[in-house]
């Protein structure tokens, strides 16, 4: 029976309800031939005069982790895309079953994707969550455009095709069981299970890693602050002999600070609150306003407790004779090593929460630098002698060194309880007139920028704060919507005839578009939903714009 107009829609009626239930369609005919092989190995004659025998859906189903890992990405602030070279309707179904393709997101198929022009892919692509029947050629465009809108980009890919995209990535992931050696060798990182799960991971340990050494850097900074702080005025106030710590005294602060602190603080494992923030914007600075607030609050209180012990002591405590004298410079380095020991595990989070012994018994190399610490303080002390120039203490004395190591903690608590714009309002308020100061008294040619590298460093420790936030960020998006690019690098359309964007997305909002239209829109988009928003002005990356994240469902 032949093939007629009526039956070609009914199969393709029974393809587009199997694409869209998730199943990749295979279709199966058959032609007979006098002889084989066939006298002329012509493809047309071959794929000529079929007998259609049927078309059935094969399901490869999901792994069952798939689903929580997206979640875990899109809950990290990580926009997960889905970019495959299956039909349209198998691949946005697959999406929406990962939860990947979201209320506010956007479809596309490749041949669509091609036809956008620069300006158009501004508007797209903060949005897009699937692409189809893409070209290798397509990966690398979506991943270079992505990346000029200050993105970080990481690639998943196992084929030889996705190679160039890997390699334009600033992070590729390639697979180490079904993957190719050319994906390998252009991805920076290799799954070995094939697990997407494993991207959940090693984003949890890159944050990890990332913490560990702001919270070495952070402690580290407060008592090279300190030491070298208390060395120096004692030193110049009164001589060489009247330091306030001995050559090997510091030797075994330096060995606290390097050493042990490295391996506390750096050896901490992943906690399940790593996967609940936003990630860090590309550049940002190591270290942010958050902890230098907290160096310049723990130096304050460490330099006015040291140096109160080392000048007034004697006058408190009514310490005379030499032994006493003794006691007190050893109650003084004991003050000052409490002090580090307590401000290491107030060095443990890098934010304003208080919770600072959060999953401290799981680290045991935390506790056993701790350990090491409190009893070689112990025994330096008892029996250290002439050899770290220390007196045994008092009980009383050892409860004063105690009581002023403990003071750290609630002290590392008053300092987080202070607001981090108010360091920022206040650091702007003295070093721009400063810097204004200057200006004018210097020569243009000389002096004029010699402040400009110093106040930008601080400025970029310090960070500022963007207008992006609330509904002042949304109002703003709204005026923006649909506004032109103005780059002229980045004009000239990629196809002969420019897709008429804008009239396509709002018959998918109201829902009179094409079904094969090669482009859609979630059904769940919101109705005052801008979609076609121009986020390059914004001066942040698209998928970290809190303006947006009302609208894009549980993607940001």
């Amino acid at each position: 029976m032949k093939m007629t107009p009526n039956s070609i829609q009914r199969l393709k009626a029974i393809i587009l309800g199997f694409a869209q239930r998730s199943l990749r369609v295979v279709s199966v005919a058959y032609r007979d031939f006098d002889q084989w092989p066939p006298a002329a190995s012509n493809t047309t004659i071959s794929l000529s005069d079929l007998v259609f025998i049927g078309a059935f859906g094969i399901r490869d189903p999901l792994r069952p982790e798939v689903i929580e890992a997206v979640r875990q990405c899109q809950s990290a602030g990580v926009f997960v895309r889905m970019v495959t070279g299956d039909n349209f309707f198998t691949g946005t179904a697959i999406a929406e079953e990962c939860g990947i393709y979201t209320a506010g997101g956007i479809a596309m198929d490749g041949p669509t994707f091609r036809r956008l022009t620069s300006r158009q892919l501004d508007l797209v692509a903060p949005r897009l969550q699937v692409l189809t029947r893409s070209s290798p050629d397509d990966k690398v465009r979506l991943v270079t455009h992505l990346k000029s809108l200050d993105e970080v980009v990481a690639v998943t890919g196992d084929g030889t095709n996705d190679a160039l995209a890997l390699k334009a990535a600033d992070v590729g992931f390639s697979m180490g069981i079904s993957g190719t050696e050319v994906a390998k060798e252009a991805s920076a990182i290799v799954l070995m299970d094939d697990n997407f799960a494993s991207i959940a991971k090693a984003i949890s340990w890159g944050r990890a890693v990332n913490d560990a050494a702001k919270k070495f850097l952070q402690f580290q900074f407060t008592i090279n602050v300190t030491a070298g702080l208390l060395t120096v005025i004692s030193a110049l106030v009164g001589g060489t002999g009247a330091s306030v710590f001995s050559v090997v005294q510091l030797l075994w602060i330096n060995l606290i600070m390097d050493t042990f602190a490295a391996l506390a603080l750096g050896t901490d494992f992943p906690t399940p609150d790593l996967l609940k923030r936003k990630p860090e914007p590309r550049g940002v600075a190591v270290l942010n306003v958050t902890m230098w607030k907290m160096i310049l609050g723990q130096s304050i209180y460490q330099l006015a407790v040291i140096f109160t012990f080392h000048y007034a002591g004697e006058s408190i405590f009514q310490y005379h004779t030499e032994q006493q004298q003794r006691q007190l410079q050893t109650m003084t380095f004991n003050i000052y090593v409490w002090m580090q020991f307590f401000n290491q595990i107030n060095s443990r989070r890098i934010d304003n929460q208080f919770n600072i012994l959060e999953s401290i018994l799981q680290n045991p190399w935390f506790m056993f630098v701790q350990a090491v610490t409190l009893a070689g303080q112990v025994i330096i002390i008892f029996l250290g002698g002439e050899a770290f120039q220390v007196a045994p203490l008092t009980g009383a004395q050892w409860g004063w060194s105690l009581m002023f190591g403990v003071l750290t903690i609630p002290v590392g608590m008053l300092v987080r309880l202070i607001p981090d714009w108010l360091l920022t309002t206040t650091w702007k308020m003295f070093a721009l007139p400063w810097k204004s100061f200057t200006s004018r008294r210097t020569e243009p040619a000389t002096a004029t920028h010699s402040l400009v590298p110093v106040m930008g460093l601080f400025n970029r420790c310090l960070g500022t704060r963007k207008q992006t936030e609330g509904e002042d960020a949304v109002q703003t998006i709204q005026q923006n919507a649909g506004a032109p690019n103005e780059d002229p690098g980045k004009s000239g359309d990629l196809a002969e005839q420019q897709l008429d964007l804008e009239g396509i997305v709002e018959a998918l909002r109201y829902g009179t578009a094409e079904v094969n239209a090669g482009i859609q829109l979630h059904p769940d988009t919101r109705k005052d939903d801008p979609v076609l928003v121009d986020l390059r002005q914004m001066g942040i990356p698209p998928s970290q714009n809190p303006a947006l994240w009302q609208f894009m469902g549980s993607q940001l």
